[in-house]
């Protein structure tokens, strides 16, 4: 063994990275007035390999998106996509591949007619 390091136990190993991310929040204009406003949070990354047996595991945590427009009748920003919550993971384990998508809540649309007109 090298430098106190046994090359028989680097066989078997398990290694885990988490990563998270803060919120973006994109505001698109037509001319000096504000029109669309996207914001989303960054997904949370993990990740877990492992040797025995062999695996990988991707998962994307914690994910939101919400669309608004602003409305000059109210003069304030309203939503055409309500706030939505999202993950997924990738999980490889003996050259299966399993894909898992899930939404914490319901897709809800706000399409009023200012807002339809203005897009």
């Amino acid at each position: 063994a090298a430098n106190g390091i046994n090359v028989a136990e680097m066989d078997n190993f398990c290694t885990e990275l988490f990563l998270s991310l803060s919120t973006v929040k994109v505001t698109v204009s037509e001319s000096v007035i504000p029109v669309l406003r996207l914001g989303f949070s960054l997904p949370d990354v993990h990740v877990v390999a492992n040797s025995v047996p062999p695996t990988v595991e991707v998962g994307l945590k914690r994910t939101s998106a919400a669309v608004q427009v602003y409305s000059s009748r109210v003069g304030n920003w309203q939503p055409l996509v309500e706030e939505l919550r999202l993950g997924a993971s990738v999980k490889v384990k003996a050259g299966l591949t399993e894909l898992e998508l899930n939404a914490e809540n319901p897709l809800l649309l706000d399409a009023t007619p200012e807002a339809v007109v203005m897009l």
